[in-house]
């Protein structure tokens, strides 16, 4: 007898061993359970069935459950596993989409897909992999993609389909490809590259993976899903664009006769480096040699940086100034929460030399309740050569002069001299 809750079971079977298992459940799966009748005496002596001992618990796992993650290898080797990162642009973020419990459908209706979809500022690199695992037996099978990927529009979306009429020879009723694999695991893995159009700072890089299933396969429409998300993002200076509020963080100025111009200086190289000891410039995917030339407005825009310590020096200063040999110690910190997402990051730049005597610049923006802005731009300073001063006054230049007519008018003489001697 089936209770009203749907939770419960009962029937009144003969003295013996059970075997029960749980049926025409598609999207969930029940452990196997054993259970037992057996006779006791009541109180007055006589045999009755043991009830205690004849009943049996069945776990559940629930119907299919999406979940996404960043793999991040670390220095030593070993991977993690996170929601959310930070990179360079590049960079190959390395993903990996598990959907917990493949569903049984026996019914006309089956549905079981995967879609994956990448931010403007994700690239996929086609290099998807598609394997089942039965963790019950440790047991590994592996799919062509070939085989189940349908879509890769524009290099940001990735479909996977399990339920189509050329699978009818796996699954002759319904044309459901993992029929055979019934509570195990799909896993997926693939890789995207941070590109040129990657969103700076707050907006970040998102990744969305979903599946769509059937409830019951039985009637048309009865669908589910499961999705999860992760982030990924990247930093700028001195950007302008649409999601950056670090315009002015960095402007190079010029000095002139020892005095402060405070007006910006055009055509000034700066190097980007990643070790303290200025040996190896910095590179990204549009970004090769580490230079960057301040513009007219004295600004130098660095793009797509991950979190991280960089260190900025200038290595050829415009026609005219000399070169700010100081050392700029770049910070880029951010803090994610447990979902993957930005709560919030800062920029800090040190150094010994900064006009008005300030000796370190912090930017910090926190994105959880009211955005709050901590600003001093650090001010990067030359100092403008001066023409050589001549020397010596006046007096010293008609001296010069009166020598040399001296010396004209004695060679003169002497060669006169000469010719009236020879005669």
């Amino acid at each position: 007898m089936k209770q009203e809750d749907g939770t419960t079971w009962s029937n009144a079977l003969p003295i013996g061993a059970y075997l029960i298992i749980v049926s025409n459940e598609e999207t969930a799966t029940y452990n196997a359970m054993v259970a037992s009748t057996n006779y006791k005496k009541d109180e007055n002596g006589k045999n009755v069935i043991d009830a205690a001992k004849a009943m049996a618990t069945a776990k559940k796992v629930t119907a299919p459950k999406l979940e996404k993650k960043i793999v991040e290898t670390k220095e030593d080797g070993s991977t993690e596993k996170v929601n959310g990162n930070t990179a360079n642009i590049g960079d190959k973020v390395e993903y990996e989409v598990t959907v917990k419990n493949i569903p049984n459908y026996d019914g006309k209706y089956p549905v079981f897909n995967v879609e994956d979809t990448l931010s403007t500022g994700l690239t996929y690199n086609n290099d998807v992999t598609i394997s089942l695992k039965d963790e019950t037996k440790e047991v590994v099978t592996t799919l062509d993609k070939n085989t189940y990927c349908v879509d890769t529009s524009a290099g940001r979306n990735i479909n996977l389909n399990f339920v189509d009429d050329k699978f009818k020879t796996m699954d002759p009723k319904n044309g459901y490809s993992l029929k055979a694999y019934k509570g195990q695991t799909l896993v997926i893995k693939y890789s995207a590259t941070v590109n040129k159009n990657a969103a700076v700072n707050e907006p970040g890089n998102d990744n969305t993976a979903k599946v769509s299933y059937a409830k019951d396969s039985s009637v048309q429409g009865n669908s589910g899903k499961s999705e999860d998300k992760t982030y990924t993002y990247t930093f700028d200076i001195d950007g302008t664009a649409e999601g950056s509020v670090t315009n002015k963080l960095i402007t190079k100025v010029g000095i002139v006769s020892g005095k402060a111009n405070n007006d910006p200086l055009n055509g000034a190289t700066f190097t980007l480096y990643t070790d303290d000891e200025c040996t190896k410039p910095y590179s990204n995917g549009t970004w090769t040699n580490g230079q960057v030339i301040t513009d007219t407005e004295g600004q130098m825009y660095m793009k797509g940086l991950k979190a991280g310590t960089y260190y900025l020096k200038e290595t050829s200063a415009p026609d005219g100034f000399t070169l700010n040999d100081t050392v700029y110690t770049i910070e880029i910190n951010e803090t994610l929460n447990d979902e993957g997402k930005l709560d919030s990051w800062s920029i800090i730049i040190n150094g010994a030399t900064i006009e008005n005597g300030s000796a370190e610049s912090r930017f910090t923006v926190t994105s959880t309740g009211a955005k709050q802005t901590i600003f001093a731009p650090v001010s990067i300073v030359n100092t403008k050569i001066s023409s050589l001063p001549s020397t010596g006054g006046i007096g010293t230049t008609i001296f010069t002069i009166g020598g040399c007519a001296i010396m004209i008018v004695a060679a003169g003489l002497f060669f006169a001299t000469r010719r009236k001697t020879q005669k």
